[in-house]
């Protein structure tokens, strides 16, 4: 998702959502809807470390993708973790995340870039920071998460 430079780019609508006690946004264009996480997750042998299985939503096989493995982030799952269902690449995804708070009008203007942290290993999933309220936002690129070579095979 590029950002317009210019005065007139519109608010983005951005979904909280908390990782690890890190609190990180993503575009609600993508987004379709927000599920509690259940045990009807079926592991699928072979499958990449960042996916945690497939599940049925409604009579559609979708992969779920634990966010927390792709983000490099340490945190032990609960109860109440939730699944954040996007459309990417005309099918859907889970997402596991910690928890999912509220929706957010940013300013494309307030969208700082990431800081440069030297060599990465594997997709660059931050796009850019947010502060507000003294809080700090991620903001999560959907686009750039593994989809072709973690899901090949399911």
């Amino acid at each position: 998702m590029n950002i317009p430079p210019d005065d007139t780019a519109k608010p983005l609508a951005a979904l909280v959502f908390t990782v690890g006690g890190e609190y990180y946004l993503a575009d609600v264009l993508a987004l379709r809807e927000v599920i509690k996480a259940t045990d009807e997750i079926v592991a699928v042998a072979g499958a990449a470390p960042a996916i945690l299985g497939v599940m049925n939503l409604r009579g559609n096989v979708i992969t779920v993708f634990d966010l927390r493995k792709l983000l490099g982030v340490e945190s032990a799952q609960t109860t109440d973790n939730s699944i954040i269902v996007v459309s990417l690449e005309d099918h859907y995804v889970g997402l596991m995340v910690d928890d999912v708070s509220t929706v957010l009008q940013i300013d494309a203007h307030s969208i700082e870039p990431p800081p440069d942290l030297g060599v990465q290993h594997g997709p660059r999933l931050i796009q850019g920071l947010v502060q507000r309220d003294g809080t700090l936002y991620q903001l999560l690129d959907l686009d750039a998460l593994p989809l072709r070579e973690e899901t090949s095979g399911s």
